[in-house]
This record gives C-alpha cells, structure tokens and sequence, in this order.
C-alpha cells in the first residue's frame, strides 16, 4: 500500500465511508500501489497468453482501471448495470474472440451472473466484496485481488476460494445505491 493510499483509507475512515474505504486505493490513480499491482497481473497474464476479467464494484474504478490499462493488451467494456444483458453478452464474446491476450473489465453485478465467460484465466477482484460470489466455471481459474502486501484489505478478503478456484487472495459483492 502507498502512502497516498493510506491516507485516503485513513480520510474514509475518518469520515465513517465504508464504500469510500473500499475503493480507496484508487482515490489518487497515480500513486496507486494497487492500480500498479493490477497492471502487473495483467502484464503477466498477458505474457502467458491468458485473458483476464477486472471486476469491481464501482463503475469510476473500472474507468480508472481502463485509462491505466489503456495502451496494453486490447480492453473490452466496461460491463455495468446500464449496458442490457444482449449487449453484456456481445462483449463477452468480442473478448474471447481476441486472438491471445485481452482484458474484458466488468462491473461485479453485471457481469459475475448470466454471462458466459469461460476465455478467461485470471480474475481480479478490484477491492473488497462483501456478499459471497462465485468465481470460476468448472475449470482452473486464477482469481487474484490486485492488494498490495499489507494492505488493508487482508484482513477482509481471507475467504477460502471453490475447490476449482485457484487464489492468490479469497474473494467475496455489496450493494451501494451510490453506484
């Protein structure tokens, strides 16, 4: 965690902001030790010819993580609660008809249901997610949370991933009207 993200948990904090405090890491994009670590797993999954799926809550995170992304691999989305379920599923298959590796960035509610999403290899879990979710389609998948060591998200996000889920970090989905 950088000091730039750790005073904006600190000021969320402060101000008793629970969604604040979850997407804090990525309240100053340019000093964001997660959105570095995030760019990494995607470099490296690039590297290994894997897709990957960016899921986050928030629509301003995934906008951030486009813009950081922007340039790489190929990015698709990002899917969100407003983009209808016919073109949620164009998407999808645009990302998996890219030739090696791309990016397809999704609202966790938009597209952790209903879709069908089995090109990707790695899924990375953008902040902390409080309602249980299910990750993986009856094959190995990589699910990563793009926390930095010692961050302030370890302590929320040990939750023992399905048995066909591999995991560098355990995942977990909350509703905020604000969003």
């Amino acid at each position: 965690m950088s000091v730039s993200d750790e005073e904006a948990y600190r000021e969320a904090v402060r101000a008793g902001n629970f969604m604040a405090m979850r997407r804090a890491a990525y309240t100053r994009p340019e000093k964001s030790a997660k959105l570095g670590r995030l760019g990494e797993i995607v470099r490296e999954a690039g590297e290994n010819g894997q897709k990957t799926v960016v899921f986050s809550y928030f629509k301003d995170v995934l906008g951030m993580v486009g813009e950081a992304l922007a340039g790489g691999v190929p990015v698709h989305g990002p899917l969100t609660g407003g983009v209808p379920s016919v073109r949620r599923q164009q998407v999808v298959d645009d990302f998996a008809a890219v030739p090696g590796p791309a990016v397809l960035l999704a609202q966790i509610q938009a597209g952790g249901t209903g879709l069908n999403m089995q090109a990707a290899s790695v899924v990375v879990i953008c902040e902390p997610q409080i309602k249980p979710t299910l990750v993986g389609a009856g094959r190995a998948v990589s699910c990563r949370d793009s926390d930095s060591a010692g961050g302030t998200e370890n302590s929320t996000s040990q939750v023992t991933p399905p048995p066909h889920v591999s995991s560098t970090v355990g995942e977990t989905g909350a509703r905020d009207p604000e969003v």
